[in-house]
């Protein structure tokens, strides 16, 4: 079992319904050159995308993910689906496809750290 394969059982309760193969981790502040990352899993993630991209569902495309360091690493996905977010928003279903060890590992530290993110980042929080 891989370090995706332990993850999967934290953020995919039993019982859970929506038939998932790994469990996913909600983002916050992680982009990619198409937009914001708004959750990730070993298997995928969703992207809200500014603009519409002119991307369709089951195009398979090349992108480039920020890791924490800052360091630009290559994705290739097929996009499993496309919805409307907006007046011209759209929100991306992707599925990683021939995934290096690298990404793996940056996939993994970037599901680590987006955990904490939102204590980290609480606007409720005083300063001071």
């Amino acid at each position: 079992m891989g370090t995706f394969g332990r993850l999967g059982g934290l953020f995919n309760p039993p019982g859970d319904s929506n038939h998932r193969k790994a469990g996913r981790v909600r983002c916050q502040y992680i982009t990619c050159s198409l937009g914001e990352v708004r959750d990730l899993s070993s298997t995928g993630m969703r992207v809200l995308c500014k603009k519409n991209p002119g991307i369709a569902a089951g195009q398979a495309i090349c992108f480039r993910m920020y890791t924490l360091e800052g360091q630009e690493l290559p994705v290739t996905v097929e996009v499993a689906w496309v919805k409307k977010a907006g007046w011209f928003k759209r929100e991306l279903g992707m599925k990683f496809l021939d995934v290096s060890p690298e990404l793996r590992m940056a996939l993994l530290q970037l599901c680590r750290a987006s955990a904490y993110n939102e204590s980290i980042n609480d606007p409720q929080r005083k300063i001071g």
